[in-house]
């Protein structure tokens, strides 16, 4: 290969693989909790399943209903700190959750939620 087709293999690269590993992750989380239950869910839903899917539920709802008291159902408490964070706004508390899926989910819910209140 001459030189300026690897420069442009190169850079192709270090553009499009951040892009390719983002949609993954979204892929994977989408796959592993959208099915499990509604878009909006209700307590209802939430009872129906369990561990980690009924606390990312309850999490939901409590998110929805804009109340932290809601999240004291939650088990987990990484999922707890997930559930609080989202509803108050602090992106410090996404930080400290301990999977890059959660942190980053956590982050973007509030930066949505933060744009839809016109809160900058």
């Amino acid at each position: 290969m001459n030189k300026k087709l690897k420069i442009t293999c190169f850079i192709l690269i270090i553009i499009l693989l951040p892009l390719f590993v983002k949609t993954v992750i979204e892929l994977r989380m989408k796959s592993e909790y959208s099915q499990k239950y509604p878009e909006h869910p209700t307590l209802s839903d939430c009872e129906k399943l369990s561990g980690i899917d009924r606390d990312f539920c309850l999490s939901d709802v409590a998110e929805i209903a804009n109340d932290t008291k809601q999240c004291k159902r939650v088990t987990d408490p990484n999922i707890y700190k997930f559930c609080i964070a989202r509803i108050t706004l602090n992106s410090t508390m996404c930080e400290e959750l301990p999977a890059i899926e959660w942190r980053t989910n956590c982050l973007e819910s509030i930066s949505m939620k933060k744009e839809w209140l016109g809160i900058k």
